[in-house]
């Protein structure tokens, strides 16, 4: 753990469908890079940082399991797609102040990044929703605390899906980094994992 007066779990977004990617694999949590799937470098990510980590996933879950703990989006939420449902599944049974969420598909992600935010809670304990903004906005690269679970689940409640709603509804604030927008590419599309490889081949070379 970064800071003792922050207790920090994990968890990998893992629950999309990766329909972008269906012309290469059903789920993108299983693409190879630098010879591992996406999901260990995620988790690789996290867990020097962490108490636990979890995964959260609606299909292969099986497989998902042979990696961390698989947390399926709850009752509550089903049928409400997108990761808030995932984020609050997992909220539900989090032991720790704070989640430390990170999505399937940013390999770049270095472990510094994450330990910025958590720094960042550890200093403001107000602000219950902290995310990276780089050239954009990343609002699932994020560190969000578990007093949130009953307002999450109400606005899922209400049929939104948003995660810029929800985050707009909550004490937030953006963590910046300049000049590192590459970090935080998303692997979307075929294209998306040909220029991954090709970074991946310079930094042999």
């Amino acid at each position: 753990m970064v800071s003792p007066t922050v207790s920090v779990s994990g968890l990998v977004l893992a629950g999309g469908q990766s329909s972008r990617m269906q012309s290469l694999i059903a789920n993108k949590a299983w693409l190879d890079y630098q010879g591992q799937p996406l999901v260990v470098h995620m988790l690789a990510r996290l867990q020097p940082l962490v108490a636990r980590v979890r995964i959260s996933a609606n299909q292969d879950l099986s497989h998902f399991a042979r990696y961390a703990t698989v947390i399926p989006d709850a009752p509550r939420v089903r049928g409400h797609l997108g990761p808030l449902a995932g984020v609050y599944s997992a909220l539900l049974s989090c032991q720790t102040d704070y989640l430390l969420c990170v999505p399937i598909d940013v390999p770049r992600l270095r472990s510094e990044t994450l330990t910025a935010l958590m720094m960042c809670a550890a200093s403001e304990p107000t602000i219950k929703y902290w995310y990276v903004h780089a050239d954009r906005p990343h609002p699932l690269i994020a560190l969000i605390h578990r007093d949130l679970v009953a307002g999450l689940g109400q606005f899922l409640d209400q049929g939104h899906r948003r995660v810029r709603h929800f985050i707009e509804s909550v004490p937030h604030r953006v963590v910046s980094f300049d000049d590192a927008e590459s970090e935080f590419q998303n692997i979307n599309t075929p294209d998306d994992y040909r220029l991954l490889n090709q970074y991946a081949h310079k930094l042999k070379s």
